[in-house]
């Protein structure tokens, strides 16, 4: 199985920011245009690490050429966003924050987003449909699976196989609180039922008993990223249901690991951009959000981080293209999964709870 041993996702040459930078400025009409902006600023919250990162390097520098403004970024986790929206409700400080979707029906609960209009975001109109959200826009998709070393065991066919007695102890899982238990509570549903994750999402009583089945194979329960290296080691065999932006930054500095998808599908875990209400500089926030939805700039995040765009028409190098989620037919062969996290978000206190008493108990 292919492994890219090389890259380092951390450095930008010189010559990608003066590519960014450069076509932005390739128009003097383009100038004239959008000079409304210039010596305008805004304050965005990007994801903390290397999707974070990734937007400072490869989407901030150009948009900033284009409209001659200022974009000042902080980062922090999708919680983080959310609570200090809520802090600054009524005095915000922020434009723009990157949030998972499974946040954004909470943020608009809360009244803290604007609803996003195609007229306000005129690339929305090439979003997948299957991304769409009235108060997000969707700008990358990740796939969550297993994640195994190649060079050690194969990828699984089937999430059925966790549960074999060859696997005592040789699994590992995401700690209850992060969103990766949701998906994994799904999966146990989904294998207890059989039936598809978008029927076993709404059937999660399904899962608690089948996880409790798996217990014996378990090795430990995890929180830091840096844990999913016990895979590399040999220390455990499979670890999952994981996203594929804990796996590949891995992979990109040389670790022996892998994703698989088995039969049952993928979980689509979606990085959106959220507009605050009442944020400062409205025009300027949607310019932004609309910039990172360009076919340009989304080829790169695809490039840099292998997460899947959410608009159509582009393509990628064969060595890129295996590992995006990506086209859309791709999804559909995966079987990639989004769930109702508005019905989810309201059964988030009761999964922890659930898991906790299974895992920890």
């Amino acid at each position: 199985m292919w492994t890219e041993k090389t890259t380092r996702t951390g450095e930008v040459s010189r010559r990608e920011v003066l590519g960014a930078v450069g076509l932005a400025l390739a128009s003097p009409f383009v100038l004239r245009r959008d000079a409304w902006a210039e010596g305008k600023s805004i304050n965005v919250g990007v994801y903390v690490g290397n999707s974070g990162e990734i937007i400072k390097k490869y989407v901030v520098p150009g948009f900033e050429a284009k409209y001659r403004c200022k974009v000042n970024t902080t980062s922090g986790l999708t919680l983080t966003q959310i609570n200090t929206m809520r802090v600054q409700h009524d005095n915000p400080q922020y434009s723009v924050m990157c949030i998972d979707d499974s946040a954004v029906p909470v943020a608009k609960a809360e009244d803290l987003i604007v609803e996003l209009t195609d007229e306000m975001i005129p690339n929305a109109k090439n979003v997948f449909a299957r991304f769409r959200l009235s108060h997000g826009l969707a700008y990358a998709a990740s796939a969550c699976g297993l994640f195994f070393n190649p060079s050690m065991n194969e990828p699984l066919q089937s999430y059925e196989e966790l549960w074999l007695p060859r696997w005592r102890k040789q699994i590992i899982t995401r700690d209850p609180a992060n969103t990766m238990s949701v998906f994994t509570s799904i999966m146990a549903a989904s294998v207890a039922l059989g039936k598809p994750f978008s029927v076993a999402q709404y059937e999660l009583d399904k899962a608690w008993p089948k996880l409790a089945e798996l217990k014996p194979n378990l090795l430990t329960v995890f929180t830091e990223s840096t844990q999913a290296m016990l895979v590399v080691q040999g220390q455990a065999s499979y670890g999952g249901v994981e996203t594929s932006k804990t796996v590949y930054p891995l992979m990109r500095r040389g670790a022996s690991m892998d994703l698989c998808y088995p039969k049952e599908g993928a979980f689509g875990l979606v990085n959106c951009m959220i507009m605050v209400k009442n944020g400062p500089q409205p025009e300027l926030s949607a310019a932004f959000i609309d910039w990172t939805l360009e076919r340009d700039v989304q080829r790169t995040l695809g490039e840099k981080e292998w997460s899947g765009p959410t608009v159509s028409g582009l393509e990628f190098a064969e060595g890129v293209a295996k590992r995006l989620p990506y086209p859309e037919t791709k999804m559909e062969a995966m079987n990639l999964f989004v769930p109702d996290w508005t019905f989810l978000n309201g059964k988030r206190a009761e999964i922890i709870e659930k898991l906790n008493g299974v895992f920890k108990g």
